[in-house]
């Protein structure tokens, strides 16, 4: 056991997927001797917290949003810059005070503790290069802090990893205790704003590229953002970045995509759909603002994204240099077919994921709510296994089409007020309403125990809850999902 330090782990993990890397970067920090503290804001299983020696819990998550962005004078942007063009988008939230203060609540435990040096990091890393941390701590023999930094830039120090002392950590920010605290600082990056803290006291700064640890260490495990989506290729992450952006000259509207990687977007207007190639270079169309008060859906199905571009989505701000680079949706193919038509065009030849199934099938669930966000996270692991399901709520029963399709093993029951018919050998729709213990009795009769319980049916409050309590208990199978749909009309 490696004494008198301890590696802290700073945890935003609130999914299943975040909870196994979590989980992960703790087994990865202990296995290797370490002390762990783990300092969350989101409360974490008690399996979890049992791998940690200290484990503090901030529910606060104190996220700076708009006034106090004002405050420190401004949001964060994130440029594009081109030879042509020039594009800014500024992120809604700044999580810079939280992360701190997730950082000072694990210093603190630690000076209680006695432990003199700490070694940050963020939950999504992974250190496998067992050299790397005592690497660092001999550092720490000498010096009071060890930062990594980008190629471009070394004024700003990585906080996803980094190893400091204690005490030096404790007397920087002493004064930083509150969201106003910190944006009277007037610094809203939090990577520029800790190490220029750090500077100003005069500690004995050592430091190293961020790029010489990637190829040994798994790093930045999780993107967060809200201005770009993000697809992993072997390991490798690459970027698509969709606006909708007014320049300041002229209040002109465009439409403005890049991606990493070459592939195709989609966007669909009432009477046309435009297939448009987007690569690295920005494809920027001009938009008459009544195609905006109209409303129109941008598709890019490999990064699996369905976007409404109308008054409400939020706008970036270009500048454009040469308007030789503006182009207009007569410039690229189209096609005339009703929507149908459209999906099923494109969706042919697409992958069989929850989206694209769902996309085939013409489900409102990814149409209308989104659940492909998060579904793959809990369906993913037992996919092609062989269980049992019910959903209540057949409707026209364009979810149980998906269903067959994205579980091709699974037992599939269905329970509606209205319909009642075989689909398949494995897949059937039961008569009956949820509400009547006497209904929900055959389903438990006929099927016995559901590895998955989904409730789409009646959407009264009082029939989600009495179902829930009863099929909770008499017909979920232990580690089982039970998810209730569509509470945002339980008013």
């Amino acid at each position: 056991m490696v004494t008198n330090e301890s590696v802290v782990i700073l945890s935003y993990a609130n999914t299943p997927e975040k909870l196994d890397i979590l989980k992960e970067c703790i087994l990865s920090s202990t296995n290797q001797g370490y002390k762990v503290i783990l300092s969350s804001s989101y409360q974490v299983p008690d399996e979890i917290q049992l791998l940690c020696d200290y484990t503090i819990f901030d529910k606060e998550n104190p996220v700076i949003t708009g006034s106090d962005l004002e405050k420190i004078g401004g949001a964060i942007f994130f440029w594009l810059s081109f030879p042509h063009f020039e594009n800014q988008h500024s992120v809604d939230m700044n999580h810079s005070y939280a992360v701190l203060k997730l950082m000072k609540n694990a210093a603190t435990i630690a000076k209680i503790n006695g432990i003199s040096k700490l070694h940050y990091l963020n939950y999504d890393y992974i250190i496998q290069d067992r050299n790397l941390l005592p690497n660092q701590s001999e550092s720490l023999d000498n010096n009071d802090l060890f930062y990594y930094y980008y190629t471009e830039n070394e004024n700003y120090m990585n906080t996803g990893i980094f190893s400091i002392k204690t005490q030096q950590m404790l007397d920087s920010f002493s004064h930083i205790n509150s969201k106003s605290d910190y944006c009277e600082q007037g610094y809203p990056i939090l990577e520029e704003y800790m190490l220029k803290r750090f500077k100003e006291r005069q500690l004995k700064i050592d430091k190293d590229l961020l790029v010489n640890i990637k190829q040994n260490n798994k790093i930045d495990l999780i993107a967060t953002s809200d201005f770009l989506t993000q697809k992993k290729i072997e390991g490798k992450e690459f970027n698509l970045y969709l606006y909708l952006s007014k320049e300041q000259n002229t209040n002109k509207l465009y439409l403005i995509a890049i991606s990493d990687i070459d592939t195709n977007m989609s966007v669909k207007f009432i009477d046309k759909t435009y297939n448009i190639k987007i690569t690295g270079s920005p494809i920027i169309i001009e938009l008459d603002q009544s195609l905006v008060d109209t409303g129109f859906d941008v598709e890019v199905l490999e990064f699996n994204v369905r976007e409404k571009f109308n008054n409400q989505k939020k706008l970036s701000s270009c500048t454009i240099h040469d308007y030789v680079v503006v182009k207009h949706f007569d410039n690229f193919r189209y096609d005339e077919s009703n929507n149908l038509t459209v999906v099923e065009q494109i969706v042919q030849d697409t992958p069989k994921d929850f989206y694209n199934l769902s996309l085939k099938n013409q489900t409102d669930k990814v149409y209308y709510h989104g659940y492909h966000h998060f579904y793959p996270q809990y369906f993913e692991k037992f996919r092609y296994q062989k269980f049992n399901m019910l959903e209540i709520g057949y409707g026209d029963g364009a979810s149980m089409k998906t269903w067959i399709e994205y579980f091709p093993q699974a037992d599939i029951t269905v329970l509606d007020i209205n319909v009642q018919h075989i689909e398949s050998d494995r897949c059937r729709v039961i008569k009956g309403d949820q509400s009547k213990l006497s209904d929900l009795d055959r389903i438990i009769d006929s099927i016995t125990q559901a590895k998955l319980i989904l409730d789409d049916g009646s959407h009264n409050p009082m029939h989600q809850f009495d179902t829930f309590n009863y099929l909770f208990k008499n017909l979920l199978e232990p580690g089982g999902v039970y998810i209730i749909e569509d509470i945002e009309v339980s008013y």
